[in-house]
């Protein structure tokens, strides 16, 4: 297992919780995965990608698969949605900056190595400690620690 989501309805969020290698097929297999739960939903929904745990095993075909798909169904639609990904590697958080600067659609994405600002950035300042409560309980039901998250 190399990613596995959790969806919390109150916070309108999906969380990612990344171990190991990371494929883009395996993430893209989980955002579908996701998805098909969410159904057609009309609200925005954002995610977080929890990146702690994991080392990315990313190429040139991923890059180009993950941007085919922003662009040919995250632009369609309705609202804008953010995705922050919480991971230490600084290569990583170039990568989903020109990712961002890449697409054409309605997503925002942006990563971040500080958790106080990516809640700011996610705009759930007031929902922190549910938030963290949530993510916690993620980490821990795939045994992993959650130190790093403490603000």
């Amino acid at each position: 297992m190399s990613v596995k989501y959790f969806i919390n309805p109150k916070l309108k969020l999906v969380l990612y919780v990344c171990v190991g290698a990371l494929t883009g097929q395996d993430f893209l297999s989980a955002v579908t995965e996701a998805a098909r739960e969410l159904g057609q939903s009309k609200e925005r929904i954002d995610s977080i990608i929890d990146a702690l745990d994991a080392y990315d095993e990313l190429d040139l075909e991923d890059m180009k698969q993950a941007t085919h798909v922003i662009n040919n169904e995250i632009k369609d639609w309705d609202y804008p949605t953010k995705v922050a990904v919480y991971t230490m590697s600084k290569g990583v958080i170039l990568l989903a900056e020109a990712i961002t600067i890449i697409s054409i659609g309605n997503l925002n994405l942006h990563g971040f190595s500080n958790i106080r600002e990516l809640i700011n950035w996610l705009e759930l300042s007031g929902m922190e400690e549910e938030l963290i409560s949530f993510w916690i309980e993620a980490r821990s039901s795939l045994q992993l620690a959650s130190d790093t998250l403490n603000t």
